[in-house]
């Protein structure tokens, strides 16, 4: 596999997530700022339901990561994808997940859960989120198909709570887990002994 820019400096690799990220915020909060509902909608607490928001989030979490973990070992696409994801991502640094987790969570949903669906609704919000993981390449579409699931997932709570707390939360727990769960790979790439 030929390496890709984060694996050849990760450094570099950090540094263009922070500014893709922070450039997805810009625009998200832009494009909030010119809708009749304001910026502030942005930030709008939970709505009060039987089930707390903060619950939600933690059964969306755990179905996106407990999901795939378990489908692992049987599709040999999963596994591929984990070993890219991994090399991607290497080194997992506490910090390199604390920042990657937190900015893809915060920044994605703001646009994608913000005023994308706002827009264009939630489901056509939920495939194009899809699309901008792994888009149309064969070779990532679990990756699509999960993101797909993910966003679906993360547009119904923010429907149901009329909030992106929800949302953010999940999004960010997820990504902190399954990076997290990448590590693994390491250990398969290692030289084997004779």
């Amino acid at each position: 596999m030929r390496p890709g820019l984060l694996t050849a400096a990760p450094a570099l690799g950090l540094a263009l997530a922070i500014a893709f990220h922070t450039a997805l915020l810009g625009a998200a909060i832009a494009w909030q700022s010119v809708r009749a509902d304001g910026v502030m909608v942005l930030v709008r607490p939970p709505q009060d339901h039987a089930l707390p928001w903060w619950g939600a989030a933690v059964l969306c979490s755990w179905l996106l990561v407990l999901g795939p973990a378990l489908l692992e070992d049987r599709m040999p696409a999963m596994r591929k994808l984990g070993e890219e994801l991994y090399e991607a991502m290497a080194p997992i640094t506490s910090t390199r997940v604390a920042v990657l987790a937190g900015l893809s969570g915060i920044c994605e949903e703001v646009l994608f859960r913000g005023p994308l669906q706002a827009t264009v609704g939630w489901p056509v919000a939920a495939v194009l989120f899809a699309l901008s993981h792994g888009g149309f390449s064969r070779r990532h579409l679990t990756w699509t198909v999960f993101a797909l699931i993910a966003g679906l997932l993360f547009g119904a709570m923010v429907e149901y709570y009329d909030s992106l707390s929800p949302a953010i939360v999940a999004h960010v727990t997820v990504n902190a887990i399954n990076m997290r769960r990448l590590e693994r790979y390491a250990k398969r790439q290692l030289p084997r002994r004779p």
